[in-house]
């Protein structure tokens, strides 16, 4: 280990907290066992571990961070560098959270080849006034992936994540050339399919009627679409039509396009 978190003595059955925070421009790592992990004895104990990672975690063996029982939080910020999976356990209420101010941009991907970015997850969360950008390979839909809060900021999804139940909240906006699974928009939320020119894919779709459905289109009637596996509730929300170079689409060009 590079740090070891447990409750207790070696054959204690106790009950802790842990607070962690690897900052940026920090290492943390094992040659053989996980970075960071709860506990070395046959029974650590319960402990609830909060872990922040700005830094680098890295281990020689297939976990970076392995946590136990108890409630567990990972929070991801833009600058974290990690080379292995983080397990957050298969007990407790575990949050697994992209975190970052405003005017910052993270990666990740979710799957790369075999190797998963996080496993035991009870839900995923994008927090903070700034983006996000999920790449890496798509997800098989049989994979169950934890449900997911677009609570903050910007996200953007360019991997296919059939699996995955997205709830947008008020403010926030989601773009991308992926998909997601089932997504609901709420207050004024947006919707921007693409990165320029694109298409993005959903389950059931349901917006709310102050969120904001954001359409590209270029010269040649070339438009931004979504297509949706599932039910449409469009529920009388905004549709923003932008030319290429961001403009609002006055009318002067007319076009005739299906965009869901």
């Amino acid at each position: 280990y590079g740090i070891s978190v447990r409750a207790g003595n070696a054959g204690g059955s106790a009950l802790a907290d842990a607070l962690i925070h690897v900052a940026h421009g920090a290492v943390v790592s094992s040659q053989q066992d996980e970075a960071i992990g709860e506990g070395v004895a046959a029974n650590p104990g319960v402990v609830n571990t909060t872990l922040t990672i700005a830094g680098e975690v890295s281990s020689g063996g297939n976990k970076a961070v392995a946590l136990g029982d108890g409630d567990d939080t990972v929070i991801l910020l833009p600058t974290y560098n990690i080379n292995a999976e983080i397990d957050l356990g298969t007990n407790g209420f575990n949050l697994f959270v992209l975190d970052g101010a405003a005017g910052t941009t993270g990666n990740i991907f979710f799957l790369q080849g075999s190797n998963q970015i996080a496993t035991g997850v009870s839900e995923t969360h994008k927090r903070g006034q700034g983006t996000w950008v999920i790449g890496g390979d798509d997800v098989p839909g049989l994979a169950n992936l934890a449900p997911a809060f677009l609570d903050e900021g910007s996200l953007v999804i360019n991997s296919q994540l059939p699996s995955l139940t997205l709830l947008a909240a008020t403010g926030t906006r989601l773009s991308g050339v992926g998909g997601v699974g089932p997504l609901t928009l709420e207050g004024t939320a947006t919707l921007a399919p693409g990165n320029s020119i694109g298409t993005f894919n959903t389950g059931d779709l349901s917006l709310s009627s102050m969120s904001t459905l954001e359409i590209e289109v270029d010269a040649m009637n070339n438009t931004d679409q979504i297509i949706v596996t599932g039910t449409v509730a469009l529920n009388d929300a905004v549709l923003r039509v932008l030319d290429l170079a961001g403009s609002v689409n006055q009318g002067a060009m007319a076009f005739n396009s299906t965009i869901i």
